[in-house]
């Protein structure tokens, strides 16, 4: 058995599936040779709920003491790289094409641009910046640290503590009533990650069974099957948005399920697998490349408009893992100097 609170090899590897996931989500669409490559990109898009649900589980079996320092550590980890991110694009904007306005500096500096998803008169103004978008994950995961203390609070030991499984059960029934809300179904991210707080106040993930695979195996199939068809005959209909964050969540867990009985049945291969090199450096280096990727294909750095697509993909891959490699030593240096 391992612990959670270390780094274990069924998170380094599901982490690693999340962050190809989501380059491949930004990136498909230009593979247009590839049978289908317009629905993969809509396969693809479980990155993000499998980051915060793995972000979430990996509180849950924790006791955490909520101080300003505490804080203070997890905006220096998440928003500052955001930050420092941003305004190198910004500047390099400004120098080869058109300077970001004033909005778009303030709400990249203040590390605003999730709070879009939360309303959508923000979103109607005019400060995106190309190649920008993934920050929005920083602002909710902030959001999502927020709600820490109180979930700790909930869970705590004790008689008149809610019990984790009635606020899980509870949870998942909110997914269809927040995505119905159509612009507003953002606040199921929310919910992802208080699934994945609970999940691992609960359970470990050693503790996962060979049935469970197969349960959530078949709802996998169901996940995937409904989309397509609601994406086929009801397209951005109430219920098809009803239906994305509910596939998202079962899809993007699968893969974490999966790894974890693989590990239980064969934890030689999880683990050999765990300690490659590859996946020790990609995992350290996910959240870096999730911000630095999209960069490099939208908006006036996007390398697929200049290159064709298989011409296109070495410099892209070259470019996201200088950027996040850097990005990363000069995070990881501020951390070490502000923690």
């Amino acid at each position: 058995m391992y612990s959670k609170n270390l780094r274990d090899p069924v998170i380094s590897i599901s982490r690693v599936i999340g962050m190809l996931s989501i380059v491949l989500c930004h990136s498909i669409r230009y593979y247009t040779f590839i049978p289908g490559a317009q629905y993969l990109g809509m396969f693809f898009n479980f990155g993000v709920p499998l980051f915060l649900f793995i972000s979430g589980y990996l509180y849950g079996g924790k006791t955490i003491h909520f101080t300003p320092k505490w804080f203070f550590r997890r905006f220096v980890t998440v928003s500052l790289p955001a930050i420092l991110f941003s305004c190198v694009v910004m500047l390099a904007l400004a120098g080869f094409a058109q300077a970001p306005s004033l909005l778009s500096v303030l709400v990249y500096l203040l590390d605003l641009e999730g709070l879009a998803f939360l309303c959508p008169a923000l979103d109607a103004l005019p400060y995106a910046v190309p190649g920008l978008g993934p920050l929005w994950f920083t602002t909710v995961i902030m959001l999502c640290y927020g709600l820490l203390p109180l979930l700790q609070k909930l869970c705590s030991a004790g008689r008149k503590s809610i019990s984790p499984k009635v606020i899980l059960i509870t949870a998942m029934l909110g997914f269809p009533v927040c995505a119905v809300l159509n612009r507003f179904f953002v606040f199921s991210y929310f919910l992802v990650f208080i699934l994945g707080y609970l999940s691992g106040h609960i359970f470990l993930l050693d503790q996962v069974r060979t049935r469970w695979f197969y349960i959530h195996s078949l709802a996998f199939l169901i996940a995937v099957g409904g989309r397509l068809l609601l994406h086929r005959y009801a397209d951005n209909s109430v219920f098809y948005n009803a239906y994305i964050p509910c596939s998202q969540f079962v899809i993007s867990t699968w893969f974490l399920t999966a790894i974890a009985c693989l590990n239980v049945v064969k934890p030689e291969y999880v683990r050999k697998a765990a300690a490659s090199w590859w996946i020790q450096a990609f995992d350290r280096s996910s959240f870096y490349v999730y911000l630095t990727h999209a960069v490099f294909c939208t908006g006036i750095f996007n390398l697929y408009d200049k290159l064709s697509p298989l011409a296109a993909t070495v410099p892209f891959l070259l470019a996201i893992a200088l950027s996040s490699l850097l990005l990363r030593m000069i995070s990881e240096t501020l951390k070490k100097k502000l923690c």
